[in-house]
């Protein structure tokens, strides 16, 4: 693009505001009017908000069309032989362009090889860049890509050659949308035409049941209709030969009449044979169909323009990484040690002349002497803190903090004072409460069914005594203090009485948790047995030829014991 066909130029970035870069740009572009009608600081982020939304589903906005284009021009060069059957036939370099400058992508280009039957390979270039200057070619480096090796070329050709017909080699290359140029696939394409196996084939395959109803029922159709015609033509034949002249002078005016009709239509009249043959003619068969074959082909992708470095040459390699990253280190902590320092001024120059706590804490000749000092070390590190390394930096920043330490610590004291004694004041009351409840709880039951002594209670109370004192002398100690003064007591010193006051607790809260009551002991009644006797008659045996005699004998059981318990009561522990 030339500086001529520049219609208008819009604004955008925090630096064009600068008048100095309007004016040479432009003075560069023979005095143009500048677009100014954009915010320079948000013009590139709303730019892709829009873009965003555009692309998003979620949003409906104004049309918002953005064409992506690629830079330089991509070139394919390849050889080929001026006659492909020929292997010493002479060879031609060829360059075919690809995509073309400022081409739209994504976008996807076939690019097919007719004469080639072996394996070849062709390279993927930068094309013509005339049109940069030396210094954007220097900038650019190496022009060539890469090379791709197509292999199994004469393979696929063998295996083809003889039923079918050879439509080159393609090869699939596609830009996608972040310009990155991609080698999908390659593959050979064949054609021929469709055999009577290939419809046996494809009939057997793909013709369904309702396929083959359908071409059932078109076939009644069909000979229905060649029926009907014959019929037709049958009739009409017999009408003609019905309708016989009864004189020479009838058929000579009927057949001028009819004559003379047909001359007018501009038709030609045809006997009868004739119009039955033309109805009986059949349709001639359709042509074959064409198949295409594809056969996929392998390929290698050699990077042009780029060797493996030595083992010397990644040892230099890492040996300056690991320099670079201690660079970096050095840097960071540089400026680290700057930014803390010069944040350190600002916020106390700042706090002393607009803080009511610094103003009320720090005395007159206190604050003369911190902003004397801040002055100093301020100035300092514009002049000859420049070139200060991070010990020297860190020494100031000490300095500085050793001088207002004492300041700092009475306005945190001031700001967290009445937060401490409000949770020293709570602490107390639950304490407190503690201390009650336990008491009622475990007042009538003996040392065996209590968790822990009178003892550990009376040290807790004592606890919360000492407490209630120190609370006192504080509070006075505090009423006395004015604004200027270093306290005596510190909020740590509120936390150590906190802690310890819950620590306390927590001591005899862990004891109750894990007491187990002892059991109570049980009384059993006694037992009562009765027995009882059973007489039981013995068989008697009659003995032939003598005396029946009639014994009884008693015998006894063993005496069955019945006992009987009482179940002793359930033992009653103590509710905590």
């Amino acid at each position: 693009m030339c500086k001529d066909e520049i219609q208008q130029v819009l604004l955008f970035g925090g630096s064009t505001r600068i008048p100095r870069v309007q004016q040479e740009l432009s003075k560069s572009l023979g005095g143009i009017d500048l677009g100014k009608s954009l915010n320079t600081d948000e013009a590139a982020a709303m730019g892709a908000v829009y873009q965003a939304a555009a692309l998003s589903k979620g949003y409906r906005v104004k049309r918002f069309l953005v064409k992506d284009a690629n830079q330089y021009p991509i070139n394919v060069q390849f050889e080929r032989h001026s006659d492909a059957t020929m292997e010493n036939s002479e060879q031609k370099l060829i360059d075919r362009t690809l995509f073309q400058r400022n081409n739209l992508y994504p976008n996807r280009k076939v690019m097919t090889f007719n004469r080639h039957i072996d394996d070849f390979s062709f390279d993927v270039r930068y094309g013509d860049l005339a049109y940069l200057s030396d210094t954007d070619k220097r900038a650019l480096g190496q022009t060539e890509l890469f090379r791709v090796n197509v292999l199994g070329v004469h393979t696929a050709y063998e295996k083809h050659k003889d039923t079918s017909e050879s439509k080159g080699v393609k090869a699939h290359f596609q830009l996608d949308e972040n310009s990155l140029l991609v080698l999908d696939r390659i593959e050979f394409v064949f054609e021929r035409k469709e055999t009577e196996a290939d419809k046996n084939t494809t009939n057997d395959e793909d013709e369904s049941t309702l396929s083959k109803l359908g071409s059932k029922i078109s076939s009644f159709f069909s000979s229905s209709g060649s029926s009907t015609s014959e019929n037709d033509t049958n009739n009409a034949t017999n009408t003609t030969d019905e309708k016989i002249p009864t004189n020479n002078t009838e058929t000579n005016n009927d057949e001028q009449s009819k004559k003379t009709v047909d001359e007018k239509e501009g038709t030609n009249t045809t006997d009868n044979t004739t119009t039955t043959t033309a109805a009986t003619t059949t349709t001639t068969p359709p042509p074959p169909k064409t198949i295409t074959i594809r056969e996929p082909l392998e390929f290698r992708l050699e990077i042009l323009g780029y060797t493996d470095p030595t083992s010397e040459a990644q040892a230099n390699s890492m040996k300056k990484l690991t320099a670079l990253d201690e660079h970096d280190r050095q840097l960071l902590a540089l400026s680290t040690a700057k930014n803390n320092l010069e944040s350190f001024i600002y916020d106390m120059r700042d706090k002393l002349e607009h803080d009511s706590n610094y103003k009320k804490a720090a005395t007159s000749e206190e604050q003369t002497k911190i902003n004397e000092k801040l002055t100093e070390i301020d100035a300092w590190l514009w002049d000859d803190g420049i070139d200060a390394d991070v010990k020297t930096l860190k020494s100031k920043l000490d300095e500085l903090k050793t001088l207002t330490k004492s300041l700092i610590l009475r306005v945190r004291e001031s700001d967290l004072r009445s937060q401490k004694i409000q949770e020293l004041k709570d602490i107390l009351n639950s304490t407190e409460h503690f201390v009650r409840t336990t008491r009622v709880l475990f007042l009538k039951k003996d040392d065996d069914e209590k968790p822990f002594t009178d003892g550990d209670i009376d040290t807790l109370e004592k606890t919360i005594n000492d407490v209630y004192k120190w609370n006192d002398q504080v509070l006075d100690s505090f009423s006395k203090l004015l604004p200027t003064d270093i306290p005596k007591y510190l909020s740590n010193d509120f936390d150590d009485k906190i802690n310890l006051l819950k620590r306390e607790t927590n001591y005899l809260l862990g004891k109750i948790q894990r007491f187990v009551p002892k059991p109570k002991t049980t009384t059993t009644t006694p037992t009562t047995t009765t027995t009882a006797k059973v007489p039981i008659d013995n068989e008697t045996n009659v003995e032939e030829e003598k005396e029946q005699e009639t014994s009884s004998t008693t015998t006894s059981i063993p005496e069955q014991e019945e006992t009987t318990t009482t179940k002793s009561d359930e033992e009653e522990h103590p509710e905590l």
